[in-house]
């Protein structure tokens, strides 16, 4: 199976906070990847093994991004994409689905897309269902139980007050939940050794005309 898995780099909880713009600081803050997404690229990784596939992980940031593609490999994902430009600055979460869906695309066809249900900084979990209508694919959410035979999945998705078991063909989209599986936590040592053939960067330029960054939220088209 070929399985893509999109990852976000986000600030250490303990070190959140606001610039004077009201965004969130990123500079001279430690990086990590989020939290539900080490829980993405785990499942993912597992899955490409057992099927003999491949999993490809995705992020869309700056340069320092690369960090979080480097742990996933290191952890087992065959090879890491880093979506970077300046045109992409100021995206919201639409901006950044599109990104991620032209990406996609210009690589597919993919099985099974996976994601984190949602982001610790934003908390808003509206990539994942903006990219999945993009892509014209389903989309399953807050998966806590996953299972695939052939072209047919079954997953238990966790909602805020009830749980509910539903089926889908594949390819879709699917966010994780936070027990679906074990995260993915490797060593510094081991994300220094990937090689940098296993990473690859993909500018605004290849992916088209756009509109991207701050002319394709939502924000400035309405």
């Amino acid at each position: 199976m070929r399985i893509a898995v999109l990852v976000k780099q986000v600030p250490r909880v303990e070190e959140m906070a606001l610039d004077d713009s009201g965004r969130l600081r990123r500079d001279g803050v430690d990086l990590e990847m989020n939290a539900y997404c080490r829980r993405a690229v785990s499942k993912g990784v597992e899955i490409a093994t057992a099927s003999g596939g491949t999993c490809v992980v995705f992020t869309l940031g700056p340069t320092s991004a690369e960090d979080v593609l480097r742990e996933a490999v290191a952890w087992g994902a065959d090879a890491g994409i880093l979506v970077s430009d300046p045109a992409f600055a100021g995206s919201d979460t639409l901006a950044t689905a599109r990104a991620l869906a032209a990406a996609l695309a210009a690589d597919r066809p993919w099985d099974l897309i996976l994601l984190g249900r949602n982001s610790i900084d934003a908390d808003t979990g509206q990539v994942g269902p903006e990219l999945a209508e993009l892509l014209d694919l389903p989309f399953v959410a807050g998966v806590r139980e996953l299972h695939l035979d052939g072209r047919a999945g079954q997953a238990l998705c966790e909602y805020d007050d009830t749980w509910r078991t539903v089926t889908f063909r594949l390819p879709a989209v699917v966010s994780v939940a936070e027990r679906l599986t074990n995260p993915c936590k490797a060593p510094p040592e081991d994300q220094a050794n990937v090689p940098p053939e296993r990473l690859r960067l993909l500018s605004a330029a290849q992916l088209g005309a756009g509109p991207w960054g701050t002319a394709a939220s939502r924000a400035f088209s309405t």
